[in-house]
């Protein structure tokens, strides 16, 4: 099973999720809050340059890359990869192994535990 086919945003207008007021950004943040695949979400979300991934901004990816000096390639060719460790981590529970592959374990684990993810197997 694809994490995706349970997201909360599942069936919801795309646009919404590239809002343009915070009327509907405020909506967007609790789909998210809600949803039960926001941990693979957020994996998958960090290389993502536009819109409102597992309950983050643009701006909040930004910040979230910077603080972990995460350096993104400039034709977008990490989403692939991060794709692949979001549905890693989705089928072990261990999102701190999966991440940790591209990032290493200990930015991984903080980037995983700022954003409110507990890994259920510690790497």
């Amino acid at each position: 099973m694809n994490w995706e086919t349970g997201a909360a945003c599942q069936g919801q207008f795309i646009d919404d999720f590239y809002p343009d007021s915070n009327t509907v950004l405020n909506a967007v943040k609790r789909i998210c809050a809600g949803c039960p695949v926001r941990e693979a979400c957020l994996v998958a979300a960090i290389p993502e340059r536009h819109g409102f991934w597992a309950g983050l901004t643009m701006i909040d990816r930004e910040r979230l890359r910077a603080s972990a000096n995460i350096v993104l390639a400039p034709d977008d060719g990490d989403v692939g990869r991060y794709r692949r460790a979001s549905q890693e981590a989705w089928r072990t529970g261990d999102y701190v192994t999966a991440l940790g592959k591209i990032l290493g374990v200990s930015i991984a684990r903080r980037i995983l535990e700022d954003n409110g993810v507990v890994s259920r197997r510690v790497a």
